[in-house]
């Protein structure tokens, strides 16, 4: 689904505890973070549209049914009719459509003055939650972010791995990323650098080089798994070419004399 001119919001986490590889020769910084939420449109109001309205077909529980109107919701907000698309959205959303339900706590998470909706992100939590628990990857993903930031609910990081837990077995890469963190951290779950290893593993595997970099340390301090410098290497490799910054001092860290 596609927002348009929606921004990024960033909430970063860094554990600054320093890690020094068994060889005695180097010092990695543990980069843990990045819970990015996509930026959403937040708070619709009631209010009848203005000075034009909108022909609803029969509503139905038909997901095929649902399914259209929320791609001609979609299509209104693309063209720039927010008001519209929200009014559908709602409809949709109060009928059990997941996609409209999703889409509704995108508006209320940012606000979207056109659609007549404050930020909210107490109602933006409510839906995600909604769409989260019928499945919707990236509600999971961003209920899990609300709950790692106390964002719109209650800071609990059990709860962030919970619903982190749900996107990543769905192949949420950020998910995958961030559980891995609360592992090698024991927060919100209890310590298991194997776990981290595991879920770092997966999003290396599609190329998210901050877990490339990750992995590449505990293969260096073979926690959770093997010892082995030249995977570390490689995946360290990997994550450099990629431009990611960590990466690139620690392949100049080692080939730097001792």
């Amino acid at each position: 689904m596609r927002f348009p001119n929606f921004s990024m919001r960033v909430i970063a986490y860094y554990h600054e505890n320093t890690v020094l590889a068994r060889t005695g020769f180097m010092a990695v910084g543990f980069w843990l973070a990045a819970l990015a939420i996509m930026a959403t449109p937040a708070g619709a109001s009631d209010a009848p549209l203005a000075s034009t309205t909108v022909n609803l077909p029969l509503f139905t529980q038909s997901s095929a049914s649902g399914d259209r109107l929320y791609q001609q919701a979609l299509m209104q907000f693309n063209k720039g009719h927010h008001d519209r698309a929200a009014l559908l959205w709602r409809l949709l959303a109060k009928d059990g459509n997941r996609d409209a339900q999703f889409a509704l706590g995108e508006l209320y998470a940012n606000g979207d003055a056109q659609a007549g909706i404050d930020r909210n992100l107490g109602m933006a939590a409510q839906w995600y939650r909604r769409a989260a628990k019928q499945g919707h990857i990236t509600a999971q993903y961003n209920l899990g972010v609300f709950y790692a930031s106390g964002a719109g609910v209650p800071y609990d990081l059990r709860q962030a791995a919970r619903w982190w837990r749900l996107a990543a077995l769905q192949g949420h890469i950020q998910a995958q990323f961030n559980l891995g963190l609360l592992y090698a951290q024991g927060t919100g779950v209890d310590p298991n650098p194997a776990e981290a290893v595991r879920w770092w593993g997966m999003a290396a595997e599609h190329g998210y080089a901050p877990a490339q970099f990750n992995l590449g340390l505990m293969y260096i301090m073979g926690e959770g798994v093997q010892e082995s410098r030249t995977q570390a290497v490689h995946l360290w490799q990997l994550s450099a070419r990629q431009g990611f910054g960590q990466a690139i001092q620690a392949l100049k860290v080692l080939k730097s004399p001792r």
